[in-house]
């Protein structure tokens, strides 16, 4: 009986120590990922506006390279635009619903608001070869100079682009390249209503070629979107 006794606390013992052990490894590598995130998109920033980094001192450049702002959307999330103290190019995070996992990253945008620099892609779990191509720097870089369109955003099409605001869809996966331009319109609709300042946007504002926007239409806007998004969605599952 003592024998069983002693094989059971040594096996509780164990269980307690390893719970430790997986516990503190846990915390360890949490933190380890969440500052490897935080690495990958603010230096994807800096490189998108031409800013020189080291590993060592990312982290100082950033902080004195952009203003960053902040605004809280319909769904209380707190949203970030880094504006550069001297080009006045923005740049922000975004994050959503691909056709099979969640595509994440950040995009740059010149100081028009509407014209885009730069994107790259952090986070994705898109089919490898097809869809996962949408992380790839060859394909991003034909978003160089593309336009966000006031009602459409960004638009993927099958033949040659006619407009800014029109896309390559990648050949074999074009259910994931309409989640990423619908994902990228949707998330550009919220961010230019929150950080109507920048563009600028008060109660009405010139913009895109002389047309008057209210904050009113915005939000139109930015609903039409979010319903074509989760429509395209579901046509393609």
């Amino acid at each position: 009986m003592k024998k069983y006794i002693s094989m059971l606390s040594f096996v509780l013992i164990m269980g307690i120590v390893s719970s430790v052990i997986l516990m503190g490894a846990d915390m360890i590598t949490r933190d380890r990922i969440a500052k490897n995130a935080e690495y990958a998109w603010k230096t994807a920033i800096l490189t998108h506006h031409n800013v020189d980094y080291t590993d060592a001192n990312f982290d100082e450049v950033f902080l004195e390279t952009f203003e960053e702002r902040t605004a809280e959307d319909t769904n209380g999330k707190t949203r970030y635009l880094y504006v550069h103290n001297q080009t006045g190019a923005v740049s922000y995070q975004f994050s959503g619903g691909g056709l099979w996992d969640t595509i994440a990253g950040v995009i740059t945008l010149e100081s028009d608001f509407q014209t885009i620099v730069q994107i790259t892609v952090t986070k994705q779990g898109e089919t490898p070869g097809l869809g996962g191509i949408i992380a790839e720097k060859p394909y991003l870089d034909k978003y160089a100079g593309k336009k966000f369109d006031e009602s459409l955003g960004l638009v993927a099409v099958k033949s040659e682009p006619t407009t800014d605001y029109e896309v390559d869809a990648i050949t074999g996966a074009t259910g994931t390249s309409n989640a990423f331009v619908d994902l990228l319109s949707v998330e550009y609709h919220i961010m230019l209503g929150l950080f109507g300042d920048v563009n600028p946007l008060s109660d009405d504002f010139d913009g895109y070629d002389g047309a008057t926007t209210t904050k009113a239409s915005m939000l139109n806007i930015l609903n039409e979107t979010v319903a074509a998004y989760k429509l395209a969605f579901a046509e393609e599952v």
